[in-house]
């Protein structure tokens, strides 16, 4: 054989192997991040963040708001609020387990229907609640997360149904106040449905009150795309005193007048709570800024199941979800604009219908 031959042969058998390897990568690397989708698409624009798949105005994304507490924040009533003028096509209002109280899902349903009465005696339409996850998930021995027991809800089955009803470039929005229990079942259920999904939390991604179900913030991060804002207490420039006059314009009906007794307007909790990106979706200049995080390793738990350290903050790709940090958002902002929305008498007329009337 000439070594011209040879040289061929072994060229050719170097040329065969790196195809092999080539084939072989996509599959090595889809296996090591099956469970690690990238962060959702996003840029910072002089007029705010932008998030791909989310129109800045009129948005047509499904939406859905899973919570657990709904006394806490007059977020549930403004996005009632908003599906009322025809500005959101919103879906439906889940209700999830709280994991840091015994009677965590019979107390917050009876939560819900006490703030939905009051709604709708002082005009505003509020539809039933849909049954979420009514136990914390646990971490497997294993730590793989499709070894994760769960039981299905009808909140995750509504999340599924709705999911599947969106697309890709008009993505399922779930806002969450409380734990992503709900959210994880549905994602550990049907995986496939986070690329026609972004998951927008309160807190749950850092070390805090709604990070009580880690694990459950742990599967969701990992499978789906997550924006993540701290819960805005009182965080407006002149604290508590500043922020409680904000929502002195509002109207003082059955609704109002019960949240002037309770956490939100009375205590030292007074600000946006856990309705700050409910916000963001029609006042996106509000929000100026983002982090790229990613999820450490499950080792990060507490024995209880909290969340510890669980995150590295860098601003490299691939990134696992956004964080939206506090000196990005504008919270006086935000609850300016919830306010004046809830304070428009439309709202409160119940013989109104954006439907009737033109935009």
């Amino acid at each position: 054989m000439s070594n011209q031959c040879q040289f061929i042969r072994q060229m050719v058998a170097i040329l065969m192997a790196c195809g092999l390897i080539a084939s072989l990568l996509p599959a090595c690397a889809a296996a090591d991040t099956a469970d690690n989708q990238w962060g959702p698409g996003y840029r910072i624009t002089d007029s705010g963040l932008r998030i791909d798949g989310i129109r800045a105005d009129k948005p047509t994304n499904r939406v859905i708001y899973d919570n657990d507490f709904y006394f806490d924040a007059l977020d549930f009533g403004y996005l009632a609020a908003q599906y009322k003028l025809g500005r959101v096509n919103f879906k439906g209002f889940i209700v999830t387990r709280n994991s840091h109280q015994e009677d965590g899902y019979a107390g917050m349903v009876r939560q819900y229907n006490h703030y939905r009465n009051l709604a709708i005696q002082s005009g505003l339409w509020v539809p039933e609640h849909i049954g979420g996850a009514k136990e914390r998930l646990v971490m497997p021995e294993s730590g793989k997360i499709d070894d994760t027991k769960y039981e299905l809800s009808d909140g995750a089955r509504f999340i599924i149904e709705q999911a599947d009803a969106s697309t890709p470039d008009n993505p399922l929005i779930v806002f969450c106040g409380g734990q992503l229990t709900t959210v994880a079942t549905a994602l550990l259920e049907r995986p496939d449905i986070a690329k026609r999904m972004i998951v927008f939390g309160a807190g749950q991604l850092m070390a805090t009150y709604n990070s009580h179900d880690g694990w459950s913030a742990y599967v969701t991060a990992m499978r789906a795309p997550v924006v993540n804002m701290r819960e805005g207490f009182a965080k407006v420039d002149g604290g508590y005193d500043k922020s409680k006059k904000q929502y002195d314009p509002l109207p003082k009906n059955f609704l109002i007048k019960d949240f002037y007794h309770t956490k939100v307007i009375k205590e030292q909790d007074a600000g946006i709570v856990d309705g700050g990106t409910v916000v963001w979706l029609f006042n996106q200049h509000l929000v100026t800024g983002a982090q790229r995080r990613n999820m450490n390793v499950p080792a990060s738990f507490r024995d209880n199941g909290v969340l510890n350290r669980f995150y590295t903050n860098v601003n490299v790709n691939p990134y696992g979800h956004l964080h939206l940090p506090d000196g990005s958002n504008n919270y006086e902002g935000m609850i300016a604009a919830m306010v004046d929305v809830l304070k428009d008498p439309r709202v409160w007329d119940p013989d109104y219908s954006a439907k009737s009337v033109p935009r």
